[in-house]
């Protein structure tokens, strides 16, 4: 990274300019990458003492290589927490099929203006635009590419395929821990089907696709704030947003194949006499794909956004307060550029759009006890519209919506006792927050779909869970003791209790319509909120002296909970079952990840020399154990065996916290 900025210089103009790389030829998880430029460029001019006029312009282009979750049998099978399912061998050199790009620059124009001693008007338009993309594999009358697929596991074989099948298990688990070809994406394979069929003139079996969402938003915030007296002071704001997501898929690499064709290949399968189902745009039937063309899905997402608020703070000898409201107003829909053939009167053009109108109150104390020891409250209530995504079902494929759309409510508070020493700081923090009316929707691919005995077409399954409430509350503590002018030593604890506190209404939605949709009550009571620790802890002590400090600190979190498949907490999942059938219960119940352990340190000197020129370095460890068994994230797959209750079938995917790594800092500065 390189910075260079003038100051303020004497004409009244300040220039600032930076530029940095950041890049890795493989990461940490085997077949990764990183590829990161940033840029920040600001140039002010200030008129006189009451106004000033600014330029910002910053951005960071990057490309990297992912990692995804896989079961706990791929990890066992290749021998590490870090196997990677998404790389492969091409002519021998690692390609990886699932690469996330980002390009999203922003510009910032922004007026201060000093009305007077007392009254500061800050106005600005923001402006950015850009895409994001992720890639990954497509295939057509073709086996699945990916090595961690569930059949090609051998667990599938002797539980699945023939139980007397021992030989078959055995010979798949040598391949897996021996042949890299079988463990991961054999690109080389995939490229002389594509070959092959260009024989006989088919379509390619195998894509490489990019999926892209390109973004445009320009945003106006204003805001003033006024100082009434020495004890009040009031700030109040207005803002809106207008933002468009293009979202469409492209044919990035079609891996030696001659060309793709734009239509539905499930329900070309599964419905062979309705041709018209067969497309994703009637409006241009069949089309021939080739490299660098939409197909797919192609929608753009609209969402409006104004916001009205303002605070006043009050500040006297033994108390300070203040009070704030806002209003805001949302809007979004959909408008469709494909007439897909599943929903033809449905998907093409504008959708309905869907308004709301949200409030926010909020307010909070201040009691001053002495000097040194303070009490602190703050509370608030507030509707908030539904997200667009937790909206619409399927916006890839049409304009309908989730049952009963409305805003969320959310209300709650918190209470801090805070002590100021110049040798003890100490503050602790109960808080509380409760969520009603929540929605979420998950879609996923069902190939295996089985209701009731009866084996229906694979599809995507969107499930659409309503009447979401849940509570947040916890306690905070933290701690700084200052030993020596040289040594200090700290402590941290977030403790909380996440959880759902009603049974959401679940519907399930095909999208090949084998189907109706149907609604089911989801058993989730009481069940903890997925994916972050509830119980996080963390001490260690600071030492500095003549320029040299050291950290070292040591971490513990427990309670984070995989995130839970809907459908798997209806009584769907556990028909058939009498009471008292242990499968019911585990079936239903909640997984919690493995507690975790880290150390971690940063060692460090600043250098000054002849008085003008500054080096400063710095050496961090984290996981300095190198504790390699630490889940730090996980979910059910939403797949179920309706038919056999077999929770083997589709098991959990996991991801593992980093092994020790490091990093060295230098820094020059003139």
């Amino acid at each position: 990274m390189l910075t260079y900025s003038t100051g303020l210089m004497k004409n009244g103009w300040a220039v600032t300019l930076s530029g940095s790389r950041r890049w890795s030829q493989e990461g940490y998880v085997q077949g990764t990458f990183y590829d990161a430029w940033g840029y920040f460029g600001s140039i002010e001019k200030r008129f006189g003492t009451n106004h000033s006029l600014s330029l910002t312009i910053f951005g960071a282009p990057t490309k990297r290589g992912t990692q995804s979750a896989t079961v706990q049998e791929a990890y066992d099978l290749s021998g590490t927490n870090y196997y990677n399912p998404n790389w492969g061998y091409e002519n021998g050199k690692v390609r990886n099929a699932r690469i996330r790009q980002n390009n999203e620059p922003e510009f910032i124009l922004e007026h201060i203006w000093n009305i007077d001693e007392k009254t500061k008007l800050t106005t600005s338009v923001n402006y950015s635009f850009g895409t994001n993309s992720w890639s990954s594999l497509n295939w057509y009358d073709a086996p699945d590419p990916r090595p961690d697929y569930y059949r090609y596991l051998p667990s599938y074989h002797p539980n699945y395929v023939d139980p007397l099948d021992q030989a078959t298990q055995d010979l798949m688990t040598q391949q897996w821990q021996n042949d890299v070809n079988v463990r991961q994406i054999n690109w080389d394979k995939l490229i002389q089907i594509n070959r092959l069929g260009n024989i006989e003139g088919i379509q390619a079996n195998y894509i490489v696709e990019n999926n892209v969402t390109k973004t445009s938003q320009l945003a106006f915030n204003t805001t003033i704030n006024k100082e009434m007296s020495s004890h009040a002071t009031v700030t109040g704001g207005l803002n809106f947003k207008l933002y468009n997501g293009h979202h469409y898929k492209i044919l990035d690499d079609l891996l030696g194949g001659n060309y793709w064709v734009n239509i539905d290949q499930y329900n070309k399968s599964d419905f062979p006499g309705d041709t018209a189902s067969w497309q994703l745009d009637l409006n241009n039937p069949n089309k021939v794909i080739h490299q660098g063309d939409k197909f797919g899905y192609d929608y753009v997402a609209h969402m409006n956004d104004v916001n009205l608020w303002g605070q006043g703070a009050f500040t006297y000898n033994k108390v300070d307060f203040f009070v704030a409201a806002s209003l805001t107003g949302n809007e979004f829909w959909r408008t469709g550029n494909y007439r897909n053939g599943r929903y033809p009167d449905n998907s093409y053009g504008d959708s309905k759009k869907y308004s709301f109108l949200n409030y926010a109150i909020k307010g909070g104390v201040t009691y001053k006890i002495t000097g040194r020891h303070y009490l602190t409250a703050t509370g608030f209530y507030e509707t908030k519209a539904p997200y667009f995504s937790n909206t619409f079902v399927s916006p890839r494929t049409r304009n309908t919506v989730v049952p009963d759309v409305k805003s969320e409510t959310a209300f709650g508070g918190d209470a801090s006792y805070i002590m100021r020493y110049p040798w003890l700081n100490i503050r602790l923090t109960y808080y509380y927050t409760r969520f009603i009316d929540g929605a979420t929707v998950v879609s996923y691919y069902q190939d295996q779909l089985t209701k009731n005995f009866v084996t229906l077409p694979g599809t995507y399954v969107n499930n659409m869970m309503t009447g979401i409430d849940r509570i947040h509350q916890g306690v905070e503590f933290g701690a700084e003791i200052k030993a020596t002018k040289t040594l200090s030593f700290f402590a941290v604890a977030a403790v909380g209790k996440y959880i759902y506190t009603s049974r959401p209404q679940t519907t399930i939605s095909y999208d090949n319509g084998s189907l109706p949709d149907t609604t089911f009550t989801t058993y989730i009571k009481n069940f903890n909120v997925p994916s972050t620790p509830q119980t996080a802890l963390s001490g260690g002590l600071k030492y500095n002296y003549k320029f040299w400090f050291l950290d070292i600190n040591a971490n513990y979190y427990d309670n984070n909970w995989l995130s839970f498949a809907a459908e798997r907490r209806t009584s769907d999942a556990v028909s058939g079952l009498g009471p008292g059938d242990p499968l019911i219960a585990a079936i239903t119940q909640e997984q919690k990840l493995k507690s975790g352990f880290t150390m971690d340190a940063s060692i460090g000197k600043s250098i000054r020399i002849n008085y003008k020129y500054f080096i400063n370095v710095n050496l961090s460890v984290t996981n300095i154990l190198n504790n390699t068994n630490i889940q730090s994230w996980g979910y059910e797959q939403n797949r179920f065996d309706f038919t056999n209750k077999n929770m083997d079938l589709f098991p959990p995917k996991y991801l593992y916290y980093y092994g020790r790594t490091y990093f060295l800092n230098i820094s020059f500065r003139i």
